[in-house]
């Protein structure tokens, strides 16, 4: 019963990951489907189905077992579906708070181009190789090399509205990119767990040109998608302690040959560890 009832939840894990829907959403679905349940169990009662030639006596006693039956089996079914939601809630990522905003693209581009760059960028004191069609950064000067970042309608995962588009074209070369970014404000000292949905175009390089960062320090974080080229699916990054800081600079970078779409970017607060 125990592998079997892991085996429930593991399929509403999955799904709930497939429809990014979060621990408190789940336990609300659960709940709401064990309670039609229990509706259409008083709707279906035995004595609609007695007939005259019935005795009184042995049709109240099919009834009375009916009532016991029907309140065991719906306080259980409330129990089940709570218990499994607590245990999505304790034990996965689904209860933890996405402090990513507007990862979805919901809301088009709103929130994404607030980094570090961006801001000298706004401010007219980037050095001269940055330039910049905002909330998208590009570094480099060189004339081989030609970049693109653009919100996407037209590549999107299943019923969302779009995605980010990044595009390298040209020989790879130090210092040049193709990058956007949010700020993301965190608990100091907290544990987090990137993850995003990818798709990609790149020719099979044997390498991945596109990576997540998580700090002005690129080199200290890194989270890669899969090589060579693919439909949509979705990379689960290592969890990330953030230290002293209070913010994260949530950076894809793009910095060699290849397009990537990229949707539904989500940053979890996990609990202590």
């Amino acid at each position: 019963m125990l592998l079997a009832a892991g085996s429930i939840w593991g399929e509403i894990e999955r799904l709930s990951n497939l429809l990014q829907l979060q621990g408190a959403e789940v336990s609300s679905l659960l709940t709401i489907a064990a309670l039609y349940l229990v509706y259409r169990m008083t709707r279906s009662a035995p004595w609609r189905s007695l007939t005259w030639s019935e005795s009184r006596d042995e049709g109240q006693r099919s009834v009375e077992r009916w009532e016991r039956w029907r309140r065991f089996t719906g306080w259980a079914a409330l129990f089940i579906v709570d218990v499994g939601a607590l245990y999505l809630w304790l034990f996965t990522d689904l209860g933890s708070p996405n402090v990513l905003r507007n990862g979805g693209l919901v809301e088009g581009l709103r929130f994404w181009g607030s980094g570090y760059v961006e801001m000298l960028l706004t401010n007219g004191n980037a050095p001269r190789e940055f330039s910049a069609s905002l909330p998208f950064i590009m570094s480099g000067v060189d004339k081989r090399v030609s970049f693109k970042g653009t919100l996407d309608t037209s590549q999107h995962l299943k019923w969302r509205r779009g995605s980010v588009q990044l595009e390298y074209k040209g020989p790879e070369l130090p210092q040049h990119y193709v990058s956007v970014s949010q700020i993301v404000p965190v608990r100091q000292f907290g544990y987090y767990r990137p993850r995003f949905w990818v798709k990609a175009t790149t020719a099979n390089r044997q390498q991945t040109s596109l990576f997540l960062a998580l700090s002005n320090n690129w080199a200290k974080y890194q989270c890669r998608p899969p090589i060579g080229d693919y439909d949509w699916q979705r990379v689960d990054c290592d969890v990330f302690n953030v230290g002293s800081a209070d913010i994260v600079e949530f950076r894809f970078v793009l910095h060699g040959p290849g397009t990537f779409w990229l949707g539904d970017a989500e940053l979890f607060e996990l609990r202590d560890r």
